[in-house]
């Protein structure tokens, strides 16, 4: 989520996509891995978009933090609805074992929430991060 609120959407998206791709593909998940790009991508795009909307009401840190926060579920919800679509119908799992991947992506995207909601105000005060942020976005 952070690489789609530092780096913005198309940036953001694609490293996301890309870094868990390649997690996929060394750690023996290697038919997920285009799904994984995919789906990551899109949910950085998604929560990028979302943290820019939301904070560029005003420049105020709690509010980017609250971004932050909203930004992480809709992300998630793009997640775990981007893993249950995949492994329901596109490798034919079918709903019943679909669903049983919900709790660990819900886990996931909580992790993935609380530890960008404790690295971006880290990240944001490092001046050359900031700069990059805001000139691109």
């Amino acid at each position: 989520m952070l690489s789609g609120i530092i780096l913005g959407p198309v940036y953001g998206g694609l490293a996301a996509g890309i870094g868990s791709m390649f997690a996929d593909l060394f750690s023996g998940y290697a038919g997920y891995a285009a799904a994984t790009f995919i789906i990551k991508a899109l949910a950085a795009v998604a929560g990028s978009i979302a943290f820019h909307v939301i904070s560029s009401i005003t420049p105020k840190l709690w509010l980017k933090m609250v971004s932050v926060v909203i930004a992480g579920i809709l992300g998630g919800v793009v997640v775990t609805g981007g893993y249950f679509i995949f492994e329901a119908y596109i490798m034919g799992l079918g709903f019943a074992t679909a669903i049983t991947g919900v709790p660990f992506n819900l886990l996931q995207n909580v992790f993935g929430i609380i530890v960008s909601f404790l690295l971006f105000p880290v990240l944001y005060s490092i001046q050359s991060i900031k700069a990059f942020h805001i000139k691109t976005n």
